[in-house]
């Protein structure tokens, strides 16, 4: 009783990702990150290596949050796209551990941020449930002295 007491006391906080990420093993890495040096002219650049995200805190598994589930497999809403957003995590310093959603189809190619997936989801989510709230219009018909009676309020006409 006495260690759940102590236990009970403790903030656990959250537990951190990888205090210090890899080093980059891809050498051209970083000449790759900027188009407009010289050499570069017209190309562009090239993401950085992921690793795919596999599990879920919530359920068990690894590497995301709950809240992050529903996108690791999402429909591309790009228009005559038809292929699934895949949920990637970036593994090198520069941007380690910022995700994101890529179009498995690589004609498409589509790119998202999944922060940003995320506020616009919830932004459509508000908007439909603006939608739902209806205007109804009540009509009360009654005489004077039986709402004066019945409600035993103060009225001004």
């Amino acid at each position: 009783m006495v260690l759940l007491l102590l236990s009970s006391g403790i903030d656990p906080g959250i537990v951190p990702c990888n205090p210090h990420p890899p080093e980059h093993e891809d050498k051209d890495y970083s000449s790759s990150l900027s188009s407009d040096s010289p050499g570069n002219q017209g190309v562009a650049p090239r993401l950085p290596p992921t690793k795919d995200i596999q599990g879920c805190y919530g359920c068990g598994g690894l590497n995301y949050w709950v809240r992050e589930c529903p996108w690791i497999l999402s429909n591309c809403k790009k228009l005559r796209c038809n292929d699934v957003m895949k949920l990637f995590t970036f593994t090198k310093a520069s941007l380690y551990g910022l995700k994101f959603l890529k179009c498995q189809n690589v004609q498409c190619g589509k790119f998202m941020w999944l922060n940003d997936a995320i506020d616009t989801d919830e932004k459509v989510k508000e908007e439909e449930r603006k939608k739902v709230v209806q205007n109804v219009k009540i009509t009360v018909e009654m005489n004077i002295d039986d709402f004066i009676r019945d409600f035993k309020g103060k009225t001004t006409l």
